[in-house]
């Protein structure tokens, strides 16, 4: 008798424990302290003033290594409340592994910047790649959020796809192919499961992160539907290649066609580009329409020397694809992903990027001239 009346009890506090489900947002944060989290070096850069994460010195990255899913997660959605400091750099690491120093190798990073320091404290370096930029693979080129203002940073990762929303606001997506092309120093930069971390960048990037919670989705969560990867090879890399060397892509004259105007601008964001009603006023005009790329000439000089330079091989192979996207007819049905039909969107980029490659690569290549 008193071992079912010990079973009965047992069943009964199990039952009253709290359950994580995967329709329940679960704090990652006490409020309190760093609990659940750890710093793979430099812990000095990491404190907490009032309940909120506060990175402040040299580089470091804060793990998330506590019991919610075990810290290891495959499809979710994170959340924080986060705020930058002038010029201040950091990201959020989705997927990663717990390492020693070092900039985390495993995983993807969602950038966190919204200006830039002067350019002569960073060497002559402007970092382009924005606040929810799924980092050097799918940017965006304008910053969706102000600095010294909290703002909402939302990830959704299912399947092979990521998303990221700013205050609610689609900014990127991503789907991530088989056999996905990455620069050299990239290569653990695909989607598996794993952990977040914080980066700590630099002494003079303070940014704040609170209210981070986590929804766990089942293994079988659907991605959304019509997001699948680049079925162009050629395309995907090149686009892989200048989201990692800092090139912007965008269009200063791209324009919704008449019709679904969502789902031009969905396709838009995938391609990593920034239409160029969305920069600022200023930039407009000081870049001119047929720019390709945001800033200023001495820039674009430097995007094309280190185009045509340091990347021949990568250039004249997706050159000669994107030359090819640019002849085809506005009307011609070259799919880049399974159900949809081209638009302007890509041709338009790939046009400005592959302008910066000599033409001669073409013939090279054994494709017809450019």
């Amino acid at each position: 008798m008193k071992r079912f009346a010990s079973w009965g009890f047992a069943l009964s506090a199990l039952a009253a424990a709290p359950q994580v489900l995967s329709e329940d947002w679960v704090a990652l944060q006490d409020g309190k302290t760093l609990a659940g989290w750890k710093a793979a070096e430099r812990p000095e850069s990491w404190v907490v003033e009032d309940g909120v994460f506060v990175s402040r010195g040299e580089r470091s990255h804060l793990f998330y290594v506590g019991k919610v899913g075990k810290h290891d997660f495959r499809n979710f959605e994170f959340s924080a409340e986060v705020m930058t400091s002038p010029g201040a750099n950091s990201g959020i690491y989705a997927h990663t592994k717990w390492q020693g120093p070092g900039w985390p190798a495993a995983g993807y990073e969602l950038q966190v910047i919204n200006s830039n320091p002067p350019a002569e404290k960073m060497g002559g370096y402007i970092e382009y790649k924005y606040t929810g930029s799924v980092y050097a693979v799918r940017n965006t080129w304008v910053a969706p959020a102000k600095d010294n203002e909290w703002f909402n940073y939302r990830i959704r990762v299912v399947g092979k796809t990521i998303q990221t929303f700013i205050n609610d606001k689609l900014v990127c997506e991503y789907a991530e192919p088989q056999n996905a092309f990455r620069p050299d120093d990239k290569k653990g930069r695909l989607l598996g499961s794993g952990t977040f971390a914080l980066q700590a960048h630099d002494p003079g990037s303070i940014v704040k992160y609170k209210n981070m919670k986590v929804r766990i989705l089942p293994n079988d969560a659907k991605p959304p539907a019509d997001l699948a990867p680049i079925a162009d090879r050629a395309l995907d890399q090149l686009v892989t290649q200048a989201s990692n060397d800092n090139i912007p892509l965008i269009d200063l004259g791209l324009a919704p066609p008449s019709g679904d105007a969502a789902a031009f601008w969905s396709q838009v964001h995938r391609f990593g580009m920034t239409p160029g009603t969305q920069l600022p006023a200023r930039t407009r005009a000081s870049s001119g329409r047929t720019s390709g790329c945001r800033g200023s000439p001495a820039f674009r000089k430097r995007a094309r020397s280190r185009a045509s330079d340091s990347h021949s091989g990568a250039c004249r192979r997706a050159s000669c694809a994107a030359a090819r996207w640019f002849r085809a007819p506005a009307s011609a049905s070259r799919s880049n992903s399974p159900g949809r039909s081209s638009s302007r969107a890509p041709a338009i980029a790939m046009h400005a990027r592959a302008s910066r490659c000599p033409r001669r690569r073409c013939r090279d290549a054994g494709s017809a001239p450019c």
